[in-house]
Protein backbone atom coordinates (compact mmCIF):
# COMPACT_ATOMS: atom_id res chain seq x y z
CA UNK A 1 0.00 0.00 0.00
CA UNK A 2 1.32 3.43 -0.70
CA UNK A 3 1.90 6.27 1.65
CA UNK A 4 0.11 8.38 -0.78
CA UNK A 5 -3.20 5.74 -0.56
CA UNK A 6 -2.83 5.99 3.07
CA UNK A 7 -2.91 10.00 3.01
CA UNK A 8 -5.48 9.76 1.35
CA UNK A 9 -7.91 7.55 3.44
CA UNK A 10 -6.71 9.58 6.42
CA UNK A 11 -7.36 12.75 4.74
CA UNK A 12 -11.18 11.40 4.19
CA UNK A 13 -11.11 10.53 7.80
CA UNK A 14 -10.64 14.55 8.70
CA UNK A 15 -12.98 15.38 6.26
CA UNK A 16 -15.60 12.98 8.15
CA UNK A 17 -15.05 13.83 11.41
CA UNK A 18 -14.27 17.00 11.17
CA UNK A 19 -10.45 17.17 12.12
CA UNK A 20 -7.34 19.66 10.65
CA UNK A 21 -5.09 17.71 9.50
CA UNK A 22 -1.42 18.38 10.13
CA UNK A 23 0.66 19.82 7.07
CA UNK A 24 3.68 18.40 8.86
CA UNK A 25 3.58 15.05 9.28
CA UNK A 26 6.95 14.03 6.72
CA UNK A 27 9.70 14.94 9.06
CA UNK A 28 12.07 13.44 11.36
CA UNK A 29 10.37 13.51 14.38
CA UNK A 30 7.05 12.22 15.38
CA UNK A 31 4.09 14.56 14.48
CA UNK A 32 0.21 13.44 15.11
CA UNK A 33 -1.49 13.37 12.37
CA UNK A 34 -4.41 15.66 13.03
CA UNK A 35 -5.85 18.35 15.30
CA UNK A 36 -9.05 19.97 16.63
CA UNK A 37 -10.12 22.46 18.58
CA UNK A 38 -12.51 21.34 21.12
CA UNK A 39 -13.66 23.46 24.27
CA UNK A 40 -10.69 26.29 23.86
CA UNK A 41 -8.23 23.46 23.75
CA UNK A 42 -6.37 21.73 21.32
CA UNK A 43 -6.58 18.12 20.89
CA UNK A 44 -4.16 15.88 18.99
CA UNK A 45 -4.92 12.62 17.14
CA UNK A 46 -3.36 9.54 15.43
CA UNK A 47 -5.18 8.52 12.23
CA UNK A 48 -5.37 4.79 11.37
CA UNK A 49 -7.18 3.17 8.10
CA UNK A 50 -6.93 -0.55 7.81
CA UNK A 51 -8.54 -3.39 5.38
CA UNK A 52 -10.32 -6.30 6.69
CA UNK A 53 -7.24 -8.32 7.81
CA UNK A 54 -6.41 -9.77 10.93
CA UNK A 55 -4.51 -6.74 11.93
CA UNK A 56 -3.96 -2.43 11.75
CA UNK A 57 -0.78 -1.69 10.71
CA UNK A 58 0.85 0.90 13.28
CA UNK A 59 4.26 2.02 13.49
CA UNK A 60 8.03 1.31 11.97
CA UNK A 61 10.54 2.45 14.31
CA UNK A 62 7.93 1.56 16.85
CA UNK A 63 10.17 2.13 20.57
CA UNK A 64 9.24 3.17 24.07
CA UNK A 65 9.13 7.23 23.09
CA UNK A 66 7.18 6.63 20.48
CA UNK A 67 4.57 5.01 23.15
CA UNK A 68 5.06 7.74 25.25
CA UNK A 69 3.82 9.60 23.07
CA UNK A 70 1.15 7.75 21.50
CA UNK A 71 -0.35 7.92 24.90
CA UNK A 72 -1.16 11.59 24.98
CA UNK A 73 -3.31 11.16 21.69
CA UNK A 74 -6.88 10.42 20.78
CA UNK A 75 -6.83 7.60 17.93
CA UNK A 76 -9.59 7.28 15.32
CA UNK A 77 -9.31 3.97 13.46
CA UNK A 78 -10.94 3.60 10.30
CA UNK A 79 -11.69 0.10 8.27
CA UNK A 80 -12.42 0.50 4.51
CA UNK A 81 -13.42 -2.32 2.00
CA UNK A 82 -10.12 -2.92 0.19
CA UNK A 83 -11.92 -4.53 -2.88
CA UNK A 84 -13.82 -1.11 -3.59
CA UNK A 85 -12.25 1.16 -5.77
CA UNK A 86 -13.72 3.97 -3.96
CA UNK A 87 -11.82 1.70 -0.42
CA UNK A 88 -15.39 2.68 0.88
CA UNK A 89 -15.44 3.43 5.04
CA UNK A 90 -17.14 0.10 7.04
CA UNK A 91 -16.52 1.62 10.57
CA UNK A 92 -15.16 3.62 12.66
CA UNK A 93 -13.84 3.21 16.44
CA UNK A 94 -12.49 5.40 18.79
CA UNK A 95 -9.91 5.43 22.03
CA UNK A 96 -7.55 7.51 24.03
CA UNK A 97 -4.22 6.66 23.70
CA UNK A 98 -4.11 5.61 27.36
CA UNK A 99 -6.30 2.86 26.28
CA UNK A 100 -4.14 1.18 24.40
CA UNK A 101 -2.24 0.04 27.16
CA UNK A 102 -2.63 -3.66 26.28
CA UNK A 103 -1.43 -3.54 23.29
CA UNK A 104 1.29 -1.48 24.87
CA UNK A 105 2.25 -4.50 27.32
CA UNK A 106 2.96 -6.48 23.72
CA UNK A 107 5.21 -3.82 22.31
CA UNK A 108 7.48 -3.42 25.60
CA UNK A 109 7.68 -7.28 26.10
CA UNK A 110 8.91 -7.64 22.14
CA UNK A 111 11.18 -4.51 22.88
CA UNK A 112 12.69 -6.26 25.67
CA UNK A 113 12.67 -9.78 25.48
CA UNK A 114 13.24 -9.70 21.37
CA UNK A 115 11.89 -12.19 19.57
CA UNK A 116 13.64 -16.01 18.14
CA UNK A 117 15.77 -14.37 15.77
CA UNK A 118 15.96 -10.52 17.33
CA UNK A 119 17.60 -9.44 20.68
CA UNK A 120 15.78 -7.53 22.97
CA UNK A 121 16.67 -4.81 25.36
CA UNK A 122 17.48 -6.54 28.03
CA UNK A 123 19.90 -9.10 26.20
CA UNK A 124 21.51 -5.81 25.34
CA UNK A 125 21.45 -4.51 29.03
CA UNK A 126 22.68 -8.34 29.50
CA UNK A 127 25.77 -8.55 27.24
CA UNK A 128 26.61 -5.09 28.45
CA UNK A 129 26.88 -6.25 32.25
CA UNK A 130 28.94 -9.21 30.83
CA UNK A 131 31.44 -7.02 28.76
CA UNK A 132 31.74 -4.59 31.76
CA UNK A 133 33.75 -7.59 33.58
CA UNK A 134 36.04 -8.30 30.71
CA UNK A 135 39.49 -6.86 30.78
CA UNK A 136 38.24 -5.52 27.12
CA UNK A 137 35.60 -2.94 28.71
CA UNK A 138 37.38 -0.15 28.20
CA UNK A 139 38.07 -0.62 24.22
CA UNK A 140 34.35 -1.61 24.19
CA UNK A 141 32.56 0.55 25.88
CA UNK A 142 32.01 2.98 23.09
CA UNK A 143 30.86 0.31 21.01
CA UNK A 144 28.19 -0.77 23.35
CA UNK A 145 26.79 2.41 23.66
CA UNK A 146 26.57 2.59 19.50
CA UNK A 147 25.10 -0.74 19.50
CA UNK A 148 22.39 0.72 22.26
CA UNK A 149 21.49 3.42 20.11
CA UNK A 150 21.91 1.62 16.86
CA UNK A 151 18.48 -0.37 18.49
CA UNK A 152 16.77 2.54 20.26
CA UNK A 153 16.97 3.96 16.75
CA UNK A 154 15.62 0.88 15.16
CA UNK A 155 13.24 0.10 17.44
CA UNK A 156 10.00 -2.67 16.33
CA UNK A 157 8.94 -2.57 13.07
CA UNK A 158 5.57 -2.53 12.78
CA UNK A 159 3.60 -4.39 15.82
CA UNK A 160 0.30 -4.62 14.20
CA UNK A 161 -2.69 -4.35 16.73
CA UNK A 162 -4.70 -7.40 16.41
CA UNK A 163 -8.33 -6.47 14.96
CA UNK A 164 -9.85 -8.10 17.76
CA UNK A 165 -7.60 -6.47 20.71
CA UNK A 166 -8.61 -3.36 18.64
CA UNK A 167 -12.33 -3.77 19.29
CA UNK A 168 -11.70 -4.64 23.00
CA UNK A 169 -9.94 -1.47 23.60
CA UNK A 170 -12.12 1.08 21.23
CA UNK A 171 -15.66 2.36 21.41
CA UNK A 172 -17.44 2.21 17.78
CA UNK A 173 -17.94 5.70 16.44
CA UNK A 174 -21.64 6.48 14.99
CA UNK A 175 -21.48 9.83 14.06
CA UNK A 176 -19.21 13.03 14.19
CA UNK A 177 -21.24 13.62 17.03
CA UNK A 178 -20.82 10.73 18.73
CA UNK A 179 -16.79 10.99 18.32
CA UNK A 180 -16.95 14.73 19.80
CA UNK A 181 -18.59 13.60 22.63
CA UNK A 182 -15.82 10.86 23.29
CA UNK A 183 -13.32 12.93 22.96
CA UNK A 184 -14.30 15.47 25.34
CA UNK A 185 -15.07 12.45 28.11
CA UNK A 186 -11.47 11.30 27.56
CA UNK A 187 -9.95 14.74 27.20
CA UNK A 188 -9.06 14.56 31.00
CA UNK A 189 -6.85 11.65 30.90
CA UNK A 190 -3.77 13.59 29.28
Amino acid sequence: MSKAQDDSREKRQCDLFGLDPNPKTRSNTYQPDAFKEIDGQTESFELKTFANKKQVATSTRLRPERIKKYEELHWVFTSYDSADPNQSFLGHWYCHGKDLQPWYDRVYKRWNEGTDTHAGWNDVLEIEEELKKSDRWIELEAKVAKLKHTINIAGINNLGIPNKLLKEMTTKVDSRDHLMELIKANSGKL
